[in-house]
């Protein structure tokens, strides 16, 4: 599964990392300010238009481009290299993402790509594509690295299958193997 789109709108600049931190009872407490509340709402209002129907149940390729308004002082396209940083941005996005009901747990997020520019016309570009869909959509370069190379070895199973195939690299091969170890353990997205 994959889906894309655009939320045209200026992003927030408050991130999930900007809690306080008051005394109860001699305990500390977290809270969330009133920024980061209207935050949370203003991006959840918005990804509530764009959920899919069913929460994904497997792993996920995440791709967030966060597009800040540019001003006089930039150009349309430029890396935003000023705070808040991407991470601590992507936090609170993936956060408003599951209560709305992306998925069952952000933790499902396996890869992300997170960019911030700034644009002409500001907002958040969001791209889900899910493990299978990847495996499968993907083209696979060559030189293949030895992570991947062990990877597909343990995912395999045998490492004679595989040798085959790195002696003739052929994509194709390797997502027909590949396909048939997702098809065999029954995991679909």
């Amino acid at each position: 599964m994959k889906i894309k789109f655009f939320m045209a709108m200026i992003p927030p600049t408050v991130t999930a990392q900007e809690h306080k931190v008051t005394a109860v009872n001699g305990r500390p407490v977290f809270y969330d300010t009133p920024e980061i509340k209207n935050a949370k709402s203003k991006l959840m209002a918005y990804l509530s238009k764009h959920k899919p129907e069913s929460p994904i149940e497997c792993g996920v390729m995440l791709t967030v481009k966060w597009l800040f308004p540019k001003g006089n002082k930039h150009e349309n396209g430029e890396y935003r290299i000023s705070k808040p940083d991407t991470d601590n941005l992507n936090k609170l996005l993936k956060d408003c993402m599951t209560k709305v009901g992306f998925w069952k747990d952000d933790a499902l997020v396996c890869s992300e790509h997170i960019e911030k520019f700034w644009a002409d016309i500001p907002g958040i570009y969001i791209q889900i594509v899910t493990s299978f869909t990847a495996v499968l959509e993907r083209k696979l370069t060559f030189p293949l690295t030895i992570l991947s190379v062990v990877r597909s070895i343990a995912l395999i199973g045998t490492a004679e299958r595989f040798m085959s195939v790195l002696i003739y690299p052929k994509p194709r091969i390797i997502r027909r193997y590949l396909w048939r170890l997702l098809t065999m353990t029954g995991k679909r997205c």
